[in-house]
């Protein structure tokens, strides 16, 4: 008979082969080199410490996701996880971005090059401080990329739910800004053919980042991303949430609030990230984000028109719904350890600069934050409400929970300032290493 301390073995084994294979994945083997003395973990997280590398010890390289990379230690069979920062890549290996981020001409967010949507492919070839020097397989163009912000496992690609109805009767005349590909439905898994860069197709609907097209040449119709499209024509259009008109191209330079629905034209594509436009409101003219217009016009409740305005109501909703706004315009804005909002944030600096603008006034850091008990504690992840400021244990050497700090924006995703990615980007709080450093959150608005 089995006894408990035997069951309890054969349950930790059989949960250690699940974690094994979850996250194993088809990269083939690479072998990389330690380059600094280091502890490796049971799991994705410094709590879980199991044994300590040397420096210049050989591993082999199984995967890498959010920060950590899982190897093996071809002396012993051993699998364990260890920081991607402390590996020197030993060969090429083919990673996916996990959420939209930039190519970089240097290893710099000031150096920005290509545009990469989630899921982008590259190949990669060494790392270097914060990145990976690769190839971008769309574009072909060489830089570095956050590594942070890739993994070796391709992520789920939602397809389109909403069937792009056509703008006009025979759609409008466009070309193509580059050699890419036009897919059945919303998604990169559905092929349906490769076009080469200034080919005449139809616009016939336009929805955040995926227009719907028809090839002159071919007749097929499909999707294909709208950041490669090269307007022939001005094009109406709305806002398809709470976003702005910018004087320039950047999330700096806000004109003019647009609410959801807002009615704009667009005249050009400025780059792989922004349309210039006209607003028909106003008549002002300036920059919106490609992701933040459709062709479809959104049903709009009074009640939104209101909150997604800049005469919002003061209502607690109409409050956490313009917070999220503000949250998301700051996507990309630099991590510093000496911030300045908003052109660059730490954690706490950046939950309370966005609390700050909508009239509420937050400590100052992630401590102070995380322990302020005159808001209410909120200790399970099921629990969260948007705009709940979230806190982590990120450093398990001390005492303090709160380490780190962002916003939660629904969906069990939060957006924070991360050191490790280098900017504001949103993350998953579901599973991965957010969901086990999690402490508990603190309710800002009720």
């Amino acid at each position: 008979m089995m006894n408990s301390h035997s069951k309890s073995m054969r349950v930790f084994l059989t949960v250690v082969l699940a974690i094994v294979l979850l996250s194993q994945t088809a990269l083939a083997a690479v072998t990389c080199t330690v380059n600094s003395s280091t502890k490796v973990y049971k799991t994705a997280s410094t709590s879980a410490t199991s044994a300590k590398v040397s420096k210049n010890a050989k591993v082999t390289l199984n995967s890498i996701n959010d920060s950590w990379a899982y190897i093996t230690n071809p002396n012993n069979g051993v699998n364990a996880y260890i920081p991607v920062q402390y590996l020197t890549l030993g060969g090429s290996i083919t990673v996916y971005t996990t959420s939209s981020t930039y190519l970089y001409k240097s290893a710099s967010t000031s150096t920005k090059l290509v545009t990469l949507d989630k899921g982008a492919k590259l190949t990669v070839t060494k790392r270097s401080g914060n990145y990976f020097y690769g190839t971008d397989a769309a574009s072909g163009k060489k830089g570095y990329v956050k590594y942070a912000l890739v993994s070796t496992t391709k992520p789920a690609e939602a397809a389109q739910t909403v069937e792009l109805t056509p703008t006009s009767e025979s759609g409008i005349s466009c070309t193509t800004s580059s050699s890419t590909k036009i897919y059945k439905s919303a998604s990169t898994a559905t092929k349906l053919e490769s076009i080469s860069k200034n080919k005449k197709v139809l616009l016939l609907a336009m929805n955040g980042s995926w227009a719907r097209v028809k090839d002159v040449s071919t007749s097929v119709t499909g999707y294909m991303y709208t950041k490669y499209l090269t307007l022939g024509a001005n094009v109406p259009a709305y806002a398809a949430s709470g976003t702005y008109l910018y004087k320039r191209a950047s999330t700096s330079s806000k004109l003019l609030t647009l609410a959801k629905g807002a009615e704009i034209t667009l005249t050009k594509r400025y780059n792989s990230s922004y349309f210039y436009a006209t607003d028909k409101a106003t008549g002002k003219k300036g920059y919106v984000k490609i992701t933040a217009v459709t062709t479809i016009k959104p049903a709009v409740t009074q009640q939104q028109t209101s909150e997604e305005s800049s005469e919002a109501s003061t209502g607690d909703n109409a409050k956490i719904t313009k917070l999220l706004q503000i949250a998301n315009s700051y996507l990309g804005v630099p991590y510093s350890y000496s911030p300045n909002p908003p052109s660059s944030f730490d954690c706490s600096g950046f939950t309370r600069y966005c609390y700050k603008q909508i009239g509420i006034t937050i400590p100052a850091s992630a401590y102070t934050q995380g322990y302020a008990s005159a808001y209410t504690k909120i200790t399970s992840i099921n629990s969260l409400a948007k705009g709940d400021v979230c806190c982590f244990n990120t450093n398990s050497s001390d005492s303090d929970l709160s380490d780190h700090v962002g916003i939660y924006l629904g969906n069990g995703q939060f957006i924070h300032a991360s050191s490790a990615g280098g900017a504001v980007i949103i993350r998953s709080l579901t599973s991965g290493y957010y969901n086990s450093v999690f402490s508990w959150a603190r309710r800002i608005i009720n």
